[in-house]
């Protein structure tokens, strides 16, 4: 299964005073931390939750789901929906990375995502 730019950029959660986002859920800062709004458990009582834009949980490695393992790669992320989040850190000697669409257009470009 691959995602697709477009519906990446549709799971974009409305953010507004103490709202965020993790691992594509939409979450609230209350007085004893972190909930998910959909159900109100604490984020670190469920910290692995399966992605709430693709629904696919992490790999037994950890990778993201529609990521998997990518070669040259130490760190990546698809954003979970929000494409400002996604990031790849690749393992040369510079540590270089990208961030945004430019990690979104690397994704697309070794085939894990696909492009609309």
């Amino acid at each position: 299964m691959t995602i697709t730019i477009t519906q990446l950029l549709a799971m974009r959660p409305y953010y507004r005073g103490p709202y965020g986002l993790w691992r594509g859920h939409l979450i609230r800062r209350e007085a004893c931390g972190w909930v998910y709004v959909s159900d109100d458990t604490a984020v670190a009582r469920d910290p692995n939750r399966a992605c709430g834009s693709c629904g696919r949980r992490n790999t037994e490695e950890g990778h993201d789901a529609c990521l998997g393992e990518l070669e040259g790669v130490q760190n990546a992320c698809c954003g979970h929906g929000d494409l400002k989040q996604a990031y790849v850190q690749f393992c040369d000697d510079s540590l270089s990375s990208l961030h945004g669409a430019a990690a979104i257009k690397y994704f697309v470009s070794v085939g894990v995502l696909e492009g609309s």
